[in-house]
């Protein structure tokens, strides 16, 4: 009885975090298990984060601040026109419309990267916002590429402070 002939090549050989497994170690199905659902978490925590959607999709990146009195929104906009935006609030919804025109125009220029200053085109983005806010007194401005909305938050949803006094019996 002769024995298959074994290459190296067949058998699993693991490199990196379990750098102690080598061509010999016994086969483990639950590792390798273990080891794709990581690198799958790995792919979906790169792939769909809100600034990674909004980057694939031409949508402008945002970051949100709140503060016991209002919501602070900035939307990174480069080559927007200052006067080319319409913000409405519905309830605790948020919309942005606008346009964005290239940086450098002109038939000679190609764009490189994967920079969201390459987005051009119409827009529109809708926000859920943590709260409801008081849409009469919402305001913008835009300097230097970003769209600055300060959000103040309507009565009901402000947090409010009630002294309790404990007295001994």
């Amino acid at each position: 009885m002769t024995l298959p002939i074994l290459r190296s090549a067949n058998l699993p050989v693991r490199r990196g975090e379990n750098a102690r497994d080598t061509a010999l170690s016994p086969f483990n199905p639950w590792r390798e298990l273990d080891e794709m659902s990581r690198w799958f978490d790995e792919f979906m925590g790169r792939s769909f984060t809100p600034n990674a959607i909004s980057q694939s999709a031409g949508l402008p990146v945002i970051d949100m601040y709140e503060s016991p009195e209002e919501l602070r929104l900035f939307a990174y906009l480069p080559g927007a026109k200052r006067d080319g935006f319409d913000v409405s609030v519905t309830g605790a919804t948020l919309t942005v419309r606008g346009e964005r025109h290239p940086l450098i125009e002109g038939e000679n220029w190609t764009g490189y990267g994967s920079g969201i200053a390459r987005a051009q085109g119409t827009f529109e983005a809708s926000y859920n916002l943590p709260c409801e806010v008081d849409a009469a007194k919402v305001g913008a401005t835009y300097h230097e590429g970003v769209l600055e909305i300060h959000l103040p938050k309507a009565e009901q949803a402000k947090v409010k402070t009630v002294k309790v006094n404990v007295e001994n019996k």
